[in-house]
């Protein structure tokens, strides 16, 4: 058996590492509970008082999204906004099954909707150049942004406009992303407990104690004029939405979270769908380091520069000090390293074991979903689902390394075609 300072040191720097992130969750857990109280005071307040209703376009990148398209589009004319005021843009990204000819035929039986094809030989390059085209045909004020799959709840979309207009600092405001398949197979059921952590912790309470939050793929606005001005979507981003966050606080514009506009989408039902889709969100976190990083302290907005540290952290401190803990634990189980240090450390991973349970039991609980499965699954995630991330952002890394750092290309998530409840108002 092999002991020596190095490994007592790696164990110490390690255990520190993940406390001291576990330890700033807990106080985003802490704000994101006051968040959510004061967000249900604001919902019932919000419409007390009629408000012009600016116009609308939505835009929805689709590439090969037969299964999807049609219940997206109802979903949206479903929504509580006046008809008058909202055009529905899907841009076509070479699609070659029926994507295109659904959405001609919706479009011939209601006015909003619009078909707008990349023409061929100029697609293929991904999300952000999708935006981008269809930015080129939008006439709205105000554009809002779904994803192909999403089923938005019909007053999502009024409740984000109306917070728009409220506050003139106010650049885009996002809403909340729920699993729609969340009672399916082994995996969404993980996910769907994921998403409602990080959002309650990473949006709602990061909002409420900084001021921040970060615009997420789908189910938000933004002022046409504001994303002309930031220079729209960078084509060469993953992750085109964190990386305009960014811009738009250096700018001087705020984005505000609101947990009442909820959009429902499909996630992974399969593990390799899965670590693609998560690879993907990775790597687009490490092009946002990369390229911010390195100006953080030339930025005007010092939160912005405190939340880049929080990212590095995040991605790459705490994902070593993850990865050594793991390590040094598995052989001191083999028998092959024996720590010198003495200390009630069993006890002290137990109860960061517990903390993370507790932040899930919360942020579930926020949600109405403490039921005995989610419990039962938030139990078991550290050493389970969770242990997936490591994997993840090793596998962005390599990935990075080995192919470059090209421009951003369709890797679309799997869509699946299942029974949905039926939408009002279609």
């Amino acid at each position: 058996m092999y002991s020596n300072v190095f490994i007592d040191l790696a164990f110490l720097a390690a255990a520190i590492g993940i406390w001291l992130f576990l330890v700033f969750n807990v106080v985003l857990t802490f704000f994101a509970f006051f968040h959510g109280l004061s967000s249900e005071k604001e919902r019932e307040r919000i419409f007390d008082e009629p408000f012009p209703f600016p116009f609308v376009s939505i835009l929805i990148p689709a590439h090969n999204e037969e299964l999807v398209i049609e219940r997206t589009i109802q979903a949206m004319l479903a929504l509580k906004y006046p008809r008058e005021r909202l055009e529905i843009i899907v841009v076509n990204d070479g699609s070659t099954d029926d994507t295109q000819a659904i959405v001609e035929e919706m479009a011939t039986r209601h006015r909003q909707v619009r078909l707008v094809n990349i023409p061929e030989g100029e697609g293929g390059k991904g999300k952000s150049r999708t935006l981008n085209v269809g930015l080129e045909h939008a006439m709205g004020d105000v554009i809002a942004v779904y994803d192909a799959d999403n089923r938005p709840e019909p007053e999502s979309l009024s409740y984000l406009v109306a917070n728009l207009l409220e506050e003139s600092q106010l650049g885009a405001v996002l809403g909340k992303v729920r699993t729609i398949n969340k009672d399916r197979g082994y995996l969404p059921p993980f996910i769907n407990i994921e998403f409602i952590s990080f959002q309650w912790l990473m949006q709602g309470g990061r909002y409420k104690l900084f001021n921040l939050a970060t615009l997420p793929g789908t189910n938000y606005v933004i002022w046409r004029k504001v994303l002309d001005k930031a220079g729209r979507f960078d084509e060469e981003a993953i992750a085109e939405d964190a990386e305009l966050s960014i811009r738009l606080y250096e700018m001087g514009y705020r984005i505000k979270f609101i947990p009442y506009a909820v959009t429902w989408e499909q996630e992974p039902e399969d593990i390799r769908t899965f670590i693609r889709q998560r690879t993907r969100w990775a790597q687009g976190m490490n092009y946002i380091i990369r390229k911010f990083l390195r100006i953080a302290f030339q930025m005007k907005n010092r939160r912005i520069m405190v939340d880049l540290f929080y990212l590095f952290s995040l991605y790459y401190i705490f994902f070593f000090a993850l990865v050594m803990s793991d390590v040094i634990a598995l052989l001191g189980v083999l028998g092959f390293v024996k720590l010198g240090l003495i200390g009630p450390f069993t006890f002290i991973w137990f109860l960061a074991a517990m903390l993370f349970f507790m932040q899930s039991l919360i942020a579930i609980s926020l949600e109405g979903e403490e039921s005995f499965k989610n419990i039962f699954l938030s139990g078991i995630m550290y050493l389970t689902y969770c242990q997936l991330w490591i994997i993840i952002v090793l596998r962005s890394i390599v990935l990075d390394v080995t192919r470059g750092r090209k421009r951003s290309q369709w890797d679309k998530t799997q869509r699946y075609r299942f029974r949905e409840r039926q939408l009002d108002n279609i």
